[in-house]
């Protein structure tokens, strides 16, 4: 039987009526535990803001996210997408929930001089932790042979107001060759090079599969030298690619002569009476905590150059950081030693044709033996 109009519209209604009351009932049921957990989450993590995917910086942030996590508080760290060293200092001044920020000491102090950003951003802005050194790459055309070579031609130099737009401004600025600056990010300014719409790129990709495997079969590539001299020499760091660095740009036992900026971790200067503090509190304690893991394989080599203690000269320190201490190293004594030569010696006679075990497994044999022993 057909109902209807003025019914099957009161019908509709009764269905939705019902529905929408399913749902807030639903909503009413779970809304205190949903609350609880989303307090919980939120305080367990602490945001990072990196660069673009392809980056050294974004490498950063995944080791930091690997290394920090901890199942047991649910402590983990989650990388933002930035603009690199300059917009990074931004967000984590002006944008709501920004905890750190990786950026990198070059940037710093030509912000600072600027004032652009902030009249005193050393008020601002705490120093947590200082990295290792990050190396620029510029990639050009056969039909460039040197850096000045760019001279009026059209260079890709990263996204409006990042740090690698920073960086190209300045080294090119600091040479005297004028560019033709293209915005934009690494990986549309990769298809650009490519399709030849730019004669080259600027970038900090050297830790960037992504970009690398798209450009490493074009034999019309190849990496440009750029000479440490003049005003570079004041605020960058001189450096080397090798062929470990980009084997298919560059052959075994070659180098190119580039430039490197410093990395370092920073964060907004709260006070401790501020609940964000305690959030990078958090972040600082497990940061050092979770260091030897990031000093290992397969996290990025330039963690075992880290001086955790390390401070920046004109800059606050983070309380928490300037606070830490590294733990005392454990001083084995006379009747340690004399226990470890013992079981050395019945080792080396029991196992004379065995190859020898590393040091980290021979030890833990030894404790085994030592505490059989007793």
């Amino acid at each position: 039987m057909k109902l209807p109009a003025v019914q099957l519209v009161l019908l509709g209604g009764l269905i939705c009526l019902c529905f929408v009351h399913s749902s807030i009932a639903f909503a009413e049921t779970y809304a205190p535990e949903r609350t609880e957990q989303r307090g919980a989450t939120n305080d367990a993590a602490v945001l990072i803001v990196a660069d673009h995917p392809d980056t050294t910086m974004m490498k950063v942030a995944d080791d930091l996210s690997v290394a920090m996590r901890d199942e047991r508080s649910g402590f983990r760290v989650v990388p933002v997408a930035g603009d690199g060293a300059e917009g990074n200092v931004r967000d984590v001044i002006l944008l709501r929930n920004m905890d750190v920020a990786i950026t990198d000491l070059t940037t710093l102090e030509r912000m600072r001089r600027s004032k652009d950003l902030s009249q005193n951003l050393a008020l601002e802005l705490a120093h947590l932790v200082t990295l290792f050194p990050d190396k620029l790459q510029i990639l050009a055309n056969t039909g460039v042979k040197s850096i000045r070579d760019l001279a009026g031609r059209r260079v890709a130099v990263g996204q409006r107001e990042s740090g690698t737009a920073g960086h190209a401004a300045a080294i090119f600025g600091a040479l005297g060759i004028g560019v033709l600056p293209v915005a934009l990010p690494p990986a549309d300014a990769a298809e650009a090079l490519l399709r030849g719409d730019v004669d080259a790129i600027v970038c900090f990709c050297l830790n960037a599969p992504g970009i690398y495997q798209r450009l490493m079969f074009n034999v019309d590539l190849h990496l440009l030298a750029i000479p440490f001299e003049g005003a570079l020499q004041s605020d960058y760091l001189p450096a080397e690619l090798g062929h470990e660095d980009f084997p298919a740009f560059i052959g075994k036992g070659e180098n190119v002569e580039t430039v490197a900026v410093t990395l370092a971790l920073v964060t907004y200067n709260w006070p401790k009476s501020n609940p964000r503090y305690g959030r990078v509190e958090a972040f600082t304690k497990r940061f050092f905590a979770s260091l030897p893991q990031l000093q290992s394989a397969p996290r990025h080599r330039g963690w075992r150059s880290v001086q955790a203690a390390a401070t920046l000269p004109g800059w606050p320190r983070f309380p928490a950081a300037a606070e830490w201490r590294p733990e005392p190293k454990p001083v084995a004594s006379e009747e340690m030693l004399y226990a470890f030569n013992q079981f050395l010696n019945r080792w080396t006679s029991e196992t004379a044709n065995v190859e020898t075990p590393d040091q980290q497994k021979l030890f833990e044999e030894f404790l085994e033996w030592r505490r059989s022993d007793r």
